[in-house]
C-alpha cells in the first residue's frame, strides 16, 4: 500500500513538474514577444517524452544506462531520493533486479550496482567470453 501511495505521489509530482515547465515556456515566449514586439519566427514543437532507460543486467550496456539514468534522474534536483529510488527500481529488469532489497535507499542500491557493473575484472571477463 505504501508503494502504491509513493507511486501516486511521484506521478502527481511529475504532472505538476510538467505543468510548471509548460507555464515557464509560455512565460518565456510572452516575455520575448513583449521585449521585442516581434512574433516568433518558429513555433514551439512538442517533443515526445523521453522514456526511462532500462537495464537488464548486461554488463556491456551498463555504461550507457548509467549515463542516461544519471542525466534524467540522478542529477535531477527536483527529485528527492525516494523518487529516484522508485525510478531506479522501475528501470531494473531481469538479472539487475536481483540486487534489490527492501531496505534499499537510492544511494545504497546505486552503490551496489556500481560495484557490480563497474568491476574491472567482471568487465574484462565479459569481453573475453564474448570474443
Amino acid at each position: 500500500m505504501e508503494d502504491d501511495l509513493e507511486e501516486i505521489k511521484v506521478g502527481l509530482q511529475t504532472l505538476l513538474s510538467k505543468h510548471d515547465d509548460i507555464s515557464k515556456n509560455v512565460s518565456i515566449c510572452n516575455t520575448a514577444l513583449s521585449n521585442n514586439g516581434n512574433s516568433p519566427k518558429s513555433s514551439f514543437i512538442k517533443l515526445p517524452d523521453v522514456s526511462l532507460p532500462e537495464f537488464h543486467g548486461v554488463i556491456e550496456n551498463w555504461s550507457d544506462f548509467k549515463k542516461q539514468f544519471d542525466s534524467l534522474i540522478t542529477n535531477n534536483s527536483v527529485l528527492n531520493d525516494t523518487q529516484k529510488l522508485f525510478y531506479l527500481r522501475s528501470a531494473l529488469k531481469g538479472e539487475a533486479r536481483t540486487f534489490e532489497t527492501s531496505e534499499d535507499t537510492f544511494d545504497s542500491l546505486m552503490t551496489v550496482l556500481i560495484k557490480r557493473y563497474e568491476n574491472k575484472r567482471v568487465i574484462i571477463n565479459s569481453h573475453i567470453m564474448n570474443s
